[in-house]
């Protein structure tokens, strides 16, 4: 079942290095924004749901903001809400592939300038964030050709604490393709272009099918590196359930099913993964110095406090 509600409205060599950027001055204009889809992939989770949907309808942002919701069949329960939603949404509730099926699929649904994948419980971190993130985007340079990424803040279910804060401040191609770094890919924004051109997820890749992409985009050009805490992403995904073992495996296939080379040899470059998984499992084990505190020296006869 599907309804619609229409809106209104360089290659990096392996060292490259992209420091993160201040978002400039931007005009209220929106013929001079670049249009954003979020796109919402969700199955058995409404309530979820609703969060994402008040998140993004919350966004101060100036240009259009397309809302795409790929739901895996739920029922009436989300198809109804849905049917009964008003502003900028498409959406569709029926059985899927799974998760990066549906997200292909809301692909296919989208016609914004950037791409933006914010699945169910999952919400912006502020009222601006998609504002901020396009406001860092390169002047003179076609949005959809574009992509970049800023920081997470990690929510255990049901608290409003913030575990961890995750994605690299300094974005660096061979740690990614390595799988030494990783990006949270709800705080990632998606050339529509660049993904057209791409190819898309490809399921096949397993779990780690949005890192592959990134590295597929890293190697046709350099990201847009924000400092800024642009999403909270709960933490019931199945990605943080993983092991450190199985997150650096997982790496490593995506790698080499999406094509990156990083020495041009597929074997050196698991070699040097696996020595990098070394180093951190030997970091994790190596015992914390405790700092002991500073005493002052007894003084001497005659001294004044």
């Amino acid at each position: 079942m599907r309804q619609s509600y229409p809106g209104t409205g360089m290659l990096c060599d392996h060292g490259a290095m992209t420091d993160p950027v201040r978002p400039p001055a931007a005009t209220d204009d929106g013929t001079q924004w670049p249009s954003v889809t979020v796109v919402t992939v969700s199955f058995r989770d409404p309530e979820g749901l609703r969060r994402t949907r008040s998140s993004l309808l919350a966004q101060h942002y100036p240009g259009r903001l397309q809302h795409v919701v790929v739901d895996g069949g739920t029922g009436a329960e989300v198809s109804d809400w849905l049917a009964n939603q008003t502003g900028d949404l498409s959406w569709v509730s029926e059985p899927d592939g799974g998760i990066y099926h549906a997200m292909n699929k809301g692909i296919a649904m989208a016609d914004g300038d950037l791409l933006w994948f914010m699945n169910s419980a999952d919400t912006f971190h502020a009222d601006d964030s998609v504002r901020t993130a396009m406001a860092a985007l390169r002047p003179g340079t076609d949005p959809r050709e574009q992509w970049g990424f800023g920081r997470a803040e990690w929510h255990r279910p049901g608290s409003r604490e913030a575990d961890s804060v995750h994605g690299p401040r300094r974005y660096l191609r061979v740690l990614h393709a390595l799988g030494r770094q990783t990006i949270p890919h709800q705080a990632v924004f998606l050339g529509a272009s660049l993904v057209a051109r791409l190819g898309r997820y490809e399921p096949e890749v397993g779990i780690t099918a949005d890192q592959a992409l990134m590295m597929r985009c890293a190697r046709e050009v350099a990201p847009v590196v924000l400092p800024d805490l642009l999403c909270d992403y709960d933490m019931t995904g199945v990605s943080s359930q993983q092991t450190r073992a199985e997150h650096w495996a997982a790496m490593r296939r995506a790698r080499r099913l999406s094509g990156v080379r990083v020495t041009g040899s597929r074997r050196l470059d698991d070699l040097l993964s696996r020595a990098l998984q070394g180093v951190e499992r030997f970091r994790e084990r190596r015992p914390r110095q405790v700092a002991q505190p500073v005493v002052p020296p007894p003084m001497a006869q005659g001294d004044r406090p």
